[in-house]
């Protein structure tokens, strides 16, 4: 529910995302639901969902489809970004390696790697060891 009482309902292709249900993505792509179309509410797309959320199956569903990685919300934040947030290093990597864009900016000028490494700074001493690998990683690609 909203908070005017409303209630949210994802297309079925981004909530399949959203919940992980690879099998319930790959039918909606059979069925031929656009792999980039975005949500109204939040300006995600499927991919953007499933990195969110670390469904990393639904990701990989939606690649094999062609969604675009590179696509960004209104505030510049791609699937890479959430991945990267989400410290998901399995999903990091296979956007990479599907063509996302590590140098994408978003609206304040911070790319998946500078996300990661504030998120980590702000943690401090308790900051989560899979967050802190994809840092880690993201560091080492190319400025």
């Amino acid at each position: 529910m909203s908070l005017f009482g409303k209630k949210s309902t994802l297309a079925p292709l981004l909530q399949a995302a959203k919940d992980g249900k690879a099998q319930d993505v790959r039918a909606q792509v059979q069925q031929g639901a656009d792999v980039n179309q975005v949500d109204a509410d939040k300006g995600l797309t499927a991919l953007m969902f499933a990195a969110e959320y670390g469904k990393v199956e639904a990701a990989k569903v939606l690649l094999e489809a062609k969604a675009n990685v590179n696509l960004a919300t209104k505030k510049g934040t791609t699937a890479l970004m959430y991945a990267a947030l989400a410290g998901n290093m399995e999903l990091t990597q296979a956007l990479l390696n599907a063509g996302a864009d590590h140098k994408v900016k978003d609206v304040n000028g911070q790319t998946a790697f500078v996300l990661a490494r504030e998120k980590a700074k702000a943690q401090g001493m308790y900051a989560d060891e899979q967050l802190c690998k994809v840092r880690d990683f993201l560091a080492t690609l190319p400025a």
